[in-house]
């Protein structure tokens, strides 16, 4: 099993990243490349979170993440309030730190 770091990075992250591209294209009518330029990530991504073409590890953790969390990151990251990297970190650590740590068995 990786370090807490290497699952934040091939699990929670994307997990998170999914999340906040698909509430930003629903909530507040983003395109791809605006999310894609704000997540800082790839259009191609962006895409293909948005048609939920990615791995059902992502889908089991993006499913027990806060939704009240996300939506509070969204909401920052649309009105330019904070960055994504600063909104992402918060949600990485909220769940880090709570009961309920997104550690996947393998």
């Amino acid at each position: 099993m990786g370090s807490a770091y290497e699952e934040a990075a091939h699990g929670t992250v994307p997990a998170i990243r999914a999340s906040l591209s698909v509430a930003l294209a629903k909530k507040y009518k983003m395109s791809e490349c605006e999310i894609a330029e704000a997540l800082g990530i790839t259009q191609a991504a962006v895409s293909k979170y948005l048609s939920g073409k990615y791995s059902s590890k992502i889908k089991r953790l993006q499913a027990r993440i806060s939704k009240s969390m996300l939506d509070e990151g969204a909401e920052s990251i649309a009105a330019h309030k904070a960055s994504a990297a600063a909104c992402l970190c918060d949600i990485c650590e909220s769940i880090r730190t709570s009961k309920c740590y997104l550690r996947e068995a393998h």
